[in-house]
């Protein structure tokens, strides 16, 4: 009887051991597969996680995802959990994040569901810091916790590792379909690395080396595309800008030439700005944080921002 014990107990520590490495591995926390003969519930946070796991699940047989935010939200700084929200999160196998503090609204829900795997997209990316705190968090905000830039989503490179993560993730979830998902989100990628092509060559093209922020959602992609940033003014998001602010921005641009760039999900402001530039042009770029739920719709998005930048009607 003993035996049996010491038995069942090395068992079980092989178990908890598998469970930590998958989970150190890919970001997936407490994966429990479906009931035999039941569909594997997947949910995506938001729009941009969700065109992702389109990608990467295609037509997967016996695979149901599902957004948990509509489409059309945007970003989720002040996004409010539903009780059908609840209900789903209860309902779901796995669960997709795009990570990085996108997700704040969700983290008293599945600290709730301690059981529910969740996959972190934003596994392994270098964040860039936030300059931005929320103003119901601002309080709250640890002494020594930088808050980071959440909009990785927004740039071909970190999305591209987030599309990685997110199918390693369903991977260790799922592993009969294993090697669909690790092939999907291989094709995808490839397409993702023809549009980050894209747009390097048309800023190339434009010959503007500069620009100034009018949201830190564009920050990835400025960064990506080897523009200098002048300086980030926030706009949208109950954010304010100081007279300070401005004037910081009027000399920051003066005599430069210079993108002035706008996340398109908020109005332009403070467009007279574009007079203290040398030479200046206003654009307005799609990040791809809300949209029709098709799975082109991110690519779709990013070559609309390579015309933009290459010099098409802004």
């Amino acid at each position: 009887m003993k035996q049996l014990y010491i038995r069942a107990a090395l068992l079980m520590a092989g178990i908890l051991l598998a469970c930590v490495l998958i989970t150190a591995i890919t970001g997936v926390q407490g994966a429990v597969p479906p009931a035999q003969g039941q569909d594997l519930r997947v949910t995506a946070s938001f729009y941009p996680v969700y065109i992702a796991a389109l990608n990467i699940i295609g037509d997967t047989e016996g695979v149901e995802l599902t957004c948990l935010v509509q489409p059309r939200t945007g970003c989720l700084h002040d996004y409010q959990m539903t009780p059908a929200d609840r209900q789903r999160l209860q309902q779901t196998d796995v669960m997709l994040v795009s990570g990085a503090g996108a997700e704040a609204f969700l983290e008293p829900v599945l600290a709730s569901l301690p059981t529910l795997p969740v996959v972190d997209a934003s596994k392994g990316i270098a964040l860039l810091p936030s300059g931005h705190h929320h103003e119901e968090h601002e309080h709250e905000e640890l002494e020594h916790e930088e808050a980071c830039n959440e909009h990785i989503w927004a740039a071909p490179a970190t999305y591209r590792q987030q599309v990685l993560n997110l199918a390693e993730g369903l991977a260790a979830a799922d592993a009969a379909h294993a090697q669909v998902y690790r092939r999907n989100a291989a094709a995808y990628c490839a397409a993702i690395d023809t549009v980050q092509a894209k747009l390097t060559a048309a800023v190339a093209a434009g010959g503007y080396t500069k620009c100034l922020l009018f949201s830190e959602s564009l920050a990835y992609l400025a960064q990506e595309l080897e523009l200098e940033v002048l300086g980030t003014l926030s706009i949208g998001e109950q954010a304010t800008v100081s007279a300070a602010e401005l004037a910081a921005a009027e000399q920051a641009i003066a005599g430069q030439k210079v993108l002035l760039l706008y996340d398109a999900q908020y109005d332009r402001l403070y467009t007279d700005l574009q007079r203290h530039a040398a030479e200046g042009r206003i654009l307005s770029l799609d990040i791809a944080v809300q949209g029709e739920p098709k799975a082109d719709a991110w690519l779709t998005a990013m070559e609309k921002n390579a015309a933009l930048l290459g010099g098409g009607a802004a």
